[in-house]
Formats: C-alpha cells, structure tokens, sequence
C-alpha cells in the first residue's frame, strides 16, 4: 500500500511550493499538488482545481459567514481545501491521505514510518498543541492524515454547524466576539472547526505528541510542539541536529532527542526552506542564522517606515 501525500496550494506558484512537493516526493512514490492554472506548470502530477466546486462545498457556502480578519480570499482557500481533498479522493477512489502545507519539509516516508504506528481504527490525524486557553481553539492540517470516513465527517461538520444555529455556531459566535472585544487578531477559521471537531473524538490522531520516538513539527519558529516550550530554540528556531539527514530535536519534557519526520516553515522561516532540501546545507543553525538576520532586518526597516510617516 502506498498512501497518496497530497499538497493544496492556489492562486500562486512560490518557488518553496517546489521545495515542498521535491521533499515529499524524493522519500513518498506519490506526491500530489492540487492547485489551479496559476500553479500547473510546477508539478507534473497536478490536478487542476480552478473550475471544481463540489457539491458540498456550495452547501457549506450558501451559509458561511466569516467571522475573522483574515482576507476572504485568503480565508476561503483554506475552508475549499477541505472539500476539495474529500473530492479528490472520491474521484480517485482512495480512501486514505496524507495532506500537508505548502511550507512542509518531508524527512519520512508517510506510509512506511508513520501509518504503521496510528491506531487501527484511527480515522484522522491533526496536530493540536495542549493549550486552548483563550479561545485559542485550535488544531492543524499542516501535516495530517485522513481516511475517506474521516474527511466526510469534517465537511458534514462544517456545513452543519453553519447550517443550523445550534451550540456550535453560537460558540464560533462567542469566540469571534471575543477577538473583536480584545483587539486580537486572527478568530474563527477551519482550524477552529478541525478543533471542535476532533477534541472529544478517540480516533483523531495528534500528530503534536511524540509517537515512538518521532513527531511532526508545530512550527520550527517555537518551541511549542503538543507542550508549551517542548524543544529547545537556537537563532529563534528549534535548535536540530542531523542525522543521516534527518532532523533531531531535544525535547525538555522527556530529556531525550525526538526524530521529526517533517519540519513546517511558517511564515519567514520559509527562507530556510531551500536550505533544508540541500544536504549540504542541513547544519541548522545556519538556517537558524539567516532567519534571525532577516527577521532583524525586516524589523529594522519597518522601524524606519514608522518613523518617515511619523
């Protein structure tokens, strides 16, 4: 059995998209971009998206309301993803997935490392840190995993809670209103709904916790992984050693190095990307370098705008 990886990317074709979709294929047989025309010429296993509007994404549609900041556009993408993926696998019979984010660097192979160790009847895996507090509400498809069972159950999810005004549409409610009164940022997106969805369901994997001596990475950016201040940073990211090619990273919970079987380059740590596919580049603490001189930079010339409006 070979488990598709799937990665969803629209509307661009950023030259770390490339960087993802060569690092899962070089360790996974089969790697695939859905995307759009913008992106088609990146990938040779594309499927083209730009005109699919399933069914219940139309349904799920006729009664969204957004209730963040985020741009609509931005926003949207990330709700269509989900339906797109369950059509995905419909038409392609498959009943199994790994989906991952654009800014995921892959160090395993999906099927042979991580599959074998989920539990039998497990229908999903997220990555979920332990901390909710503060209508955080949160977990994540950056890497995940997903059966055709667990999927459908996501989207009949999705539309139900925004179809029917039940306790769950007045949650999302009370979390936007929340954001709105704090002046914080971000509020009610589809990681809000995986959240909800998953946090009482026994046969939703957490990909934050360590699963025999491996685990997925939160974002390289923090320390956080499942546990607040989990692994130890250098150069304002998790501080790794090589081995064989594969990241280490020292976790304080249970004192000893955990492999991770992929690393997610969020927002300027995306700059490491490139660096990360290069065998010879993977000494970390060079990537580490160039994101902290790039994060003082832009902090710098930002300070300086502020100051020529001013």
């Amino acid at each position: 059995m070979k488990i598709p990886v799937i990665i969803a990317h629209f509307d661009t074709a950023p030259a770390y998209l490339g960087y993802s979709l060569s690092s899962a294929a070089g360790l996974n047989s089969q790697v695939i971009l859905i995307g759009d025309k913008a992106n088609q010429h990146v990938w040779k296993n594309h499927w083209d998206a730009s005109s699919i509007e399933p069914e219940k994404y139309q349904n799920f549609m006729r009664n969204y309301v957004q209730m963040s900041d985020y741009s609509k556009k931005y926003e949207i993408s990330f709700w269509k993803r989900m339906f797109l993926l369950e059509e995905w696998m419909k038409v392609h019979g498959s009943d199994k997935a790994f989906l991952l984010d654009s800014d995921i660097i892959t160090f395993a192979n999906y099927t042979a490392d991580v599959y074998p160790l989920l539990p039998q009847d497990c229908i999903a895996g997220l990555t979920t840190p332990e901390k909710q507090d503060n209508f955080f509400w949160a977990a994540s498809t950056h890497f995940s995993y997903w059966t055709l069972e667990g999927i459908e159950s996501f989207t009949n999810f999705c539309i139900d809670t925004y179809t029917n005004r039940n306790n769950l549409r007045s949650l999302l409610e009370a979390k936007h209103k929340w954001h709105l009164e704090n002046c914080a940022p971000g509020g009610v997106s589809e990681m809000t709904l995986l959240y909800l969805w998953s946090k009482d369901n026994s046969r939703i994997y957490n990909f934050a916790k360590t699963l025999e001596g491996m685990a997925s990475d939160h974002s390289i950016s923090t320390p956080t992984n499942y546990h607040e201040n989990e692994y130890k940073l250098r150069f304002g990211v998790k501080q790794f050693v090589f081995k064989n090619g594969i990241p280490y990273g020292y976790n304080n919970v249970l004192n000893k190095k955990i492999k991770f079987v992929c690393l997610h380059c969020q927002g300027d740590a995306k700059l490491a990307m490139k660096l990360l596919v290069s065998k010879r580049w993977r000494r970390f603490y060079f990537a580490g370098r160039l994101i902290g001189q790039t994060r003082a930079f832009l902090g710098a010339r930002k300070a300086a705008l502020k100051q020529m409006k001013i």
